[in-house]
């Protein structure tokens, strides 16, 4: 049943975790559904422009360009939908839009008219933000706060999953194959999965008012929001990250994990710089390589490792944002906050490719832009992760365990610095 003012904050301990209102449960499902839409987007761009023959790499760039702004814009603004319909109808439709952008690249490549590939990469664009809005929230709201970086390592597991399943189809199916185009069986095959995940979420997906943690807790008091308090909120929340003052054990984690991901990111960076300064000039057309020619393996190394660095990033990120809040409604709006905005730095790429840079001057900017990044990351770890943000949000229940740790046996925090009083230690008296 769904949790309302007059209910209590727990439920009787359900006897195993094999239930759609376990947490876990909802976010092995939620990284299914991401895995069979975006995950197989990913396995479809990897085919070459956008999918289509290399001749077509112009719409790739229109597509990926509209695609990107969209979902920035839809990204920002998804949270307000979240808060108003649930997770269910937000990742349900949010997924609608990739089939429609697998369907027009079909199109695409068996017609040559493009009107059917840009109106579904305006629909993915607006699809995506709503999807991954609807996949952060339960990734950051569904966790306790030990198990936030495990349900985030879950999904991207998942949606990378995803793309290697659907990279595998498309390697099996074109083996031998020499024509440079996507076989329409590859089409058909990936339609149809971005279909199934829109219907995974609504059969599978649940309200998070009936989520019930293996303890009997639920995950917090849900009170709906309005369009306008939506709105108004987000000048806050860009405010909120900036600003905190407690120091913890997670600090330190998460002052190692910037460190990790700067060193990463330095090494790759410059390995990338040297490669195409040395061996790459624009200005000259490159040899169309297959796996199996020489030198193809050099670069896929490279190719791997920037995506075990985008990996990093994308955690730390969110692991940032996730550890800021336990309140669904204000992780709901970094979950859309955070799409919305990388969704924007991938549009700002593709229009500085569009001026035809030289690749080591793209990988120039990228790498100053890395840099800004690493140092925000760190001033914002440092000054506004707490150890731990229980008993200090109104309407979040905590788990037992925590409660237990937390609070003395008269109801008052074992925090010394800040004497909290619980509606759980009222209810213990």
């Amino acid at each position: 049943m769904p949790i309302t003012e007059d209910d209590s904050i727990t439920a009787v301990p359900p006897k195993t975790w094999v239930r759609l209102n376990n947490p876990v449960v909802q976010n092995f499902i939620t990284g299914l559904v991401i895995a069979c839409s975006a995950g197989i987007y990913l396995a479809l761009t990897g085919l070459g422009a956008g999918g289509g023959k290399p001749s077509s790499q112009y719409l790739a760039s229109t597509s990926n360009s509209i695609l990107y702004a969209l979902f920035a814009v839809s990204g920002w603004v998804s949270a307000g939908f979240l808060n108003a319909f649930g997770p269910k109808i937000t990742m349900a439709i949010g997924v609608l839009g990739y089939p429609l952008y697998a369907g027009g690249l079909w199109y695409f490549d068996a017609s040559g008219n493009d009107w059917f590939a840009l109106f579904g990469a305006v629909m993915n664009g607006i699809g995506a933000g709503l999807l991954f809005t609807g996949a952060g929230f339960v990734q950051f709201a569904y966790a306790e706060e030990k198990e936030k970086g495990t349900y985030i390592f879950w999904q991207h597991t998942m949606l990378s999953g995803g793309a290697i399943i659907g990279a595998i189809v498309t390697f099996a199916i074109n083996f031998y194959r020499a024509k440079a185009s996507v076989p329409t069986s590859v089409y058909a095959i990936f339609v149809a999965i971005m279909t199934f995940a829109s219907l995974l979420a609504l059969t599978f997906i649940i309200s998070p008012k009936n989520i019930i943690r293996h303890d009997g807790t639920h995950l917090a008091k849900f009170k709906k929001t309005t369009v306008k308090e939506e709105l108004i909120i987000l000048p806050a929340i860009l405010a909120a990250l900036l600003d905190a003052q407690w120091i913890g054990i997670r600090k330190v984690r998460g002052i190692i994990g910037v460190i990790f991901t700067a060193a990463t990111t330095i090494s790759l960076a410059a390995a990338e710089l040297n490669y195409f300064k040395q061996k790459v000039d624009r200005t000259k057309s490159g040899p169309s390589m297959d796996w199996s020619d020489p030198g193809y393996a050099n670069i896929m190394i490279l190719h791997l490792l920037w995506g075990g660095c985008f990996c990093c990033w994308t955690f730390m990120v969110q692991w940032i944002m996730g550890s800021m809040s336990n309140k669904p409604e204000v992780l709901s709006r970094y979950a859309g906050l955070f799409k919305g905005t990388s969704a924007l730095g991938v549009c700002v790429a593709f229009a500085i490719d569009a001026r035809k840079p030289q690749y080591w001057v793209e990988m120039s900017i990228h790498f100053a832009l890395y840099m800004v990044a690493i140092f925000i990351m760190a001033y914002v770890v440092w000054f506004s992760i707490t150890d731990t943000d229980y008993l200090r949000e109104d309407g979040v229940i905590a788990p037992k365990k925590v409660v237990e740790d937390l609070v003395g046996p008269d109801g008052t925090s074992l925090d010394t610095e800040k004497s909290y009083q619980t509606e759980f230690a009222e209810e213990k008296k």
